[in-house]
C-alpha cells in the first residue's frame, strides 16, 4: 500500500453497502427490542405447593428417591 492516495468522493456502490449494514443493524436491533419486550414479566416469589410440610419432605428424602 502507498503512501499516497487519491481522495475521490464515495460513489453509489460506497453508499449501498453503507446501507445494507445500517438497515441489518436495524433490523437485528428491532428484532432484539421486539423480543425483550414480549417476555412476559417474572414472578416475585415461587408459588407454594398445596399440601406440602416439612414431614411430606423427610419421607420423600427417606425413600431414597
Amino acid at each position: 500500500m502507498s503512501r499516497f492516495y487519491l481522495r475521490r468522493d464515495p460513489g453509489s456502490k460506497e453508499t449501498l453497502g453503507a446501507m445494507a449494514v445500517a438497515l441489518g443493524v436495524g433490523a437485528v436491533s428491532f428484532y432484539f427490542v421486539q423480543n425483550l419486550l414480549a417476555r412476559e414479566g417474572l414472578e416475585r416469589e415461587a408459588p407454594k405447593r398445596p399440601g406440602t410440610t416439612g414431614s411430606d419432605v423427610s419421607r420423600v428424602a427417606d425413600s431414597g428417591n
